[in-house]
């Protein structure tokens, strides 16, 4: 459902659902889909000079570090929880 509200342009409510995966249900293979997907969001906000969006994102996916995903994300992307 997140997906489709993603691909009919509904950010929010896309990244509200992939919120609720990620951190409601972190030990599913769903939460970690969802942890991706809204990195890609992020990402996306950031190319899109919406840094202050970018970062919310980035923050809150760090403050999930107990989650082995975004352990592997924070190594892939050392600099992306101090966006300067």
């Amino acid at each position: 459902m997140a997906h489709r509200y993603r691909s009919e342009g509904s950010l929010w409510q896309a990244m509200e659902m992939y919120w609720r995966l990620s951190e409601d249900h972190s030990e599913t293979a769903q939460a970690l889909e969802a942890q991706e997907s809204l990195l890609e969001l992020a990402e996306a906000y950031e190319r899109d000079d919406a840094r202050h969006a970018a970062r919310a994102v980035y923050e809150r996916l760090s403050d999930l570090d107990d989650v082995a995903y975004c352990r592997e994300v924070k190594s892939l992307r050392p600099n992306a929880h101090s966006l300067e």
